[in-house]
């Protein structure tokens, strides 16, 4: 099974799918879902000591499903720009294009809920003007100090942020035929700067992962070239170990006087955790095919497929759940257990308009992009201009079918 998807440069090529990408994308969906609907089911559960105990958990894991997708990201746009030559508005404009029509098609339906049920929406019906609603389409929360209306938003401005100001540095790197290690270098020079500014509080801490993404990617490169076991044990033990420090200091910041050095460690323990979740995930895919022998892992990348639509409609569909859901259960004095057990059913309905969005929006649109680039390069006279990928490049080649870029 192959899908096309589109390359970033002056053509289209087709490219095959690496599943396990699909795979960590549904499990940062399901991760933010979980996140979501607990602050719409944690204050019917409250007294419950078992139940508590599983929310405090999804509060604490919540955040790492965001930022695995921002990794993702950066390591697509590492791997995508390194590997062919490109043209670097053809490549901005693309993603964009892919961002932003399902983004404003579902910004509207948010609109039109605040118009339904103005009670219920993160911003009332006479609070909307074009200039808020500009700034939702121009994605300013997160980069700005604007309130968004709808919470991914936070994301996708870094992430769109990431396309428009990392491919440069991937450009300099490609004409000063920089090494591998030099490559390396660099990203974890981006990551250390992105980091000490987060730290400081000048920037979200969200933006430090993207580069990381990149940096991965670049030492993927030279790792591969490594055939032992233990880098891949040494990842997940390390991952581990961070993802422990995280869920302990998470939500204990602030009772610790020492403030700047804990969060600090809150901050590195959380990117080591998500680096470690898709390095080992790289290797066992690499090394062992694990999509491919894993039969149950199969819907689990199906599903990832829609993450993007997933992502975007997953907020609207679960708060129009619980304002219909949740009252009518409270009504007839539900137990609170209860609350979660609808839980399924709200998934698979946020599942379901995930899947339509996919299918008639996203898909389309990038058939139209495809078909549109491959006029262009026939317009011109161009055949696709594909770099000769490096050595490492070539060991790293999927055997099986590869994500489409993070969405």
């Amino acid at each position: 099974m192959s899908t096309s998807t589109l390359q970033v440069a002056s053509g289209v090529r087709r490219k095959e799918r690496m599943p396990v990408f699909d795979v960590l994308r549904a499990a940062a969906a399901i991760l933010v879902f979980l996140y979501h609907y607990n602050s719409f089911a944690g204050p019917a559960t409250s007294g419950i000591a078992f139940i508590e105990e599983g929310e405090w958990l999804i509060l604490r894991l919540g955040s790492l499903g965001t930022n695995l997708l921002l990794l993702l990201s950066g390591y697509f746009v590492a791997h995508n720009l390194a590997s062919r030559r490109f043209t670097y508005p053809h490549f901005v404009l693309l993603r964009l294009i892919r961002i932003y029509i399902p983004y404003a098609l579902v910004l509207f339906l948010v609109v039109v809920w605040a118009m339904v049920a103005p009670g219920e929406s993160r911003v009332r019906w006479s609070d909307w003007s074009w200039a808020l609603f500009g700034q939702q389409l121009l994605l300013w929360p997160g980069l700005f100090p604007e309130k968004p209306v709808l919470t991914v938003a936070w994301t996708l401005s870094y992430i769109v942020a990431g396309y428009v100001v990392l491919p440069p540095i991937v450009i300099w790197l490609q004409k000063v035929e920089a090494t591998e290690r030099q490559r390396i270098m660099t990203w974890a020079g981006v990551v250390g700067i992105t980091f000490l500014f987060a730290a400081e509080g000048h920037i979200a801490t969200r933006a430090t992962y993207i580069p990381m993404g990149c940096l991965i990617y670049e030492a993927q490169v030279l790792a591969m070239k490594e055939r032992s076991p233990f880098l891949y044990w040494q990842a997940i033990t390390l991952g581990a170990i961070a993802l422990v420090v995280r869920v302990m200091l998470d939500g204990q910041l602030v009772r610790i006087e020492a403030g700047d050095l804990f969060r600090g460690a809150y901050m590195g323990s959380g990117l080591v955790t998500v680096s470690a979740v898709l390095t080992s995930g790289l290797l066992l895919q690499h090394r062992h095919m694990l999509i491919e022998h894993t039969a149950w892992l199969g819907p689990v990348a199906k599903f990832g497929r829609t993450g993007y639509s997933f992502y975007l409609l997953h907020g609207p569909v679960v708060k129009v759940a619980a304002h219909l859901l949740f009252p009518w259960m409270a009504l007839r004095q539900f137990p609170a257990a209860a609350y979660w057990l609808a839980m399924p059913a709200v998934f698979g309905i946020a599942a379901f308009a995930a899947f339509v969005l996919y299918q008639f929006v996203e898909v389309p649109c990038r058939s139209l992009l495809i078909n549109s680039a491959e006029l262009d390069a026939q317009s011109e006279g161009k055949a696709v201009a594909v770099r000769k990928p490096r050595e490492a490049d070539r060991a790293m080649a999927p055997t099986g079918p590869v994500a489409d870029l993070p969405r």
